[in-house]
């Protein structure tokens, strides 16, 4: 997954998951890769890794911006 382009990232709830009508909207699917006896994460710590990694492949892009902000374009990071 690729996202170092614009991207809206659709999550779904632990027990229903997403509408069809917006999983078929979807141009990708992600599955986040587990290891051992884990089934599943909550939608929160989901959302954290994919945050995490888009951040990640941003920062790999253009280091520079990276230490200027953090999500939602705030300095240094931090909402106050």
């Amino acid at each position: 997954m690729d996202f170092t382009k614009p991207t809206v990232v659709l999550l779904g709830g632990e027990g229903a998951g997403l509408p069809e009508v917006l999983v078929a909207s979807a141009d990708v699917q992600v599955t986040i890769p587990m290891r051992g006896g884990i089934e599943s994460l909550n939608a929160a710590v989901a959302a954290a890794v994919l945050l995490y990694e888009a951040q990640r492949q941003r920062a790999l892009v253009n280091p520079a911006n990276h230490l200027r902000q953090g999500f939602g374009g705030q300095e240094g990071g931090r909402r106050t």
